[in-house]
């Protein structure tokens, strides 16, 4: 997370440069809690949110305390050219500072009331492309798999919005389950020993970097498998297996002790 954190604190120069004061800030218990900064100016707001492991930048009006808020990707919807219903978080800010002024005059006294109804229909819109289908950072990690010799041996995909959706990669050693139920969730299973037995993507953490607890962010998630495969495949090759069931059923039992 430090690199956004580097983004962020530039973003809020930027903003303090531009006329904004800062509003609001709310700091975390922790390292990975809830975060939310906010800056207002004349035409709109600004809220920088990080929440369940991703910082994400927003817009408001500022004609009623209780203005919608949105997110900066629908803006994309409102100023023409190609619509972005993904964007990585650095580019969410590079598009509020390129967009500056039109975002200004979209939500000025002569226009916020058609741009709240274009920005609805648009959130809608977006919520059918971004929740009936899959990520790109799951679609880079299925690129991965495959040209690691993993063969796509299930797919389910969302049936209605916001459905649940998962895809099963396996070879001879092992098989991996990325699912999208409350969450991106990625499991792993030893292919010769008991292929129906899941471990969560914590624990095959815990197994390769014990006792590493810092939380991971989808993307360091995807990230740490990229660059720990031949480990995690290692784990779970004829020699290995063994033993790390009995690791993985280990630290699965003093998680559960924890709860």
């Amino acid at each position: 997370m430090s690199q956004s954190i580097k983004s962020v604190s530039a973003f809020g120069t930027f903003l303090l440069g531009m006329g904004m004061t800062c509003l609001r800030r709310e700091e975390p218990a922790n390292a990975m809690g809830y975060r939310l900064i906010e800056y207002g100016g004349t035409a709109f707001r600004v809220r920088l949110v990080w929440e369940k492991g991703f910082w994400d930048a927003r817009i408001a009006g500022t004609s009623t305390a209780s203005d919608a808020w949105y997110d900066v990707r629908l803006l994309t919807y409102l100023f023409g050219g190609r619509k972005e219903p993904e964007m990585q978080f650095d580019e969410q800010l590079d598009y509020v500072k390129t967009h500056w002024a039109d975002i200004g005059q979209a939500f000025g006294p002569d226009r916020r009331i058609n741009t709240h109804v274009r920005l609805d229909a648009a959130k809608m819109d977006r919520a059918r492309k971004v929740f009936m289908i899959w990520p790109s950072a799951v679609q880079d990690l299925e690129v991965f798999l495959r040209g690691s010799g993993l063969a796509c041996v299930e797919r389910k995909e969302a049936q209605v919005l916001y459905g649940a959706m998962s895809v099963k990669y396996a070879n001879s050693m092992a098989a991996v389950r990325i699912s999208s139920t409350n969450g991106w969730h990625i499991d792993f299973a030893g292919i010769t020993a008991n292929p129906n037995q899941w471990y969560p993507f914590t624990a095959i953490r815990k197994l390769l970097q014990w006792p590493n607890d810092r939380q991971l962010s989808y993307n360091e998630m995807f990230d740490f498998i990229k660059d720990n495969w031949h480990r995690i495949i290692e784990a779970f090759g004829q020699e290995n297996i063994a033993h790390t069931i009995e690791r993985l059923g280990e630290i699965e039992s003093a998680q559960g002790d924890k709860v």
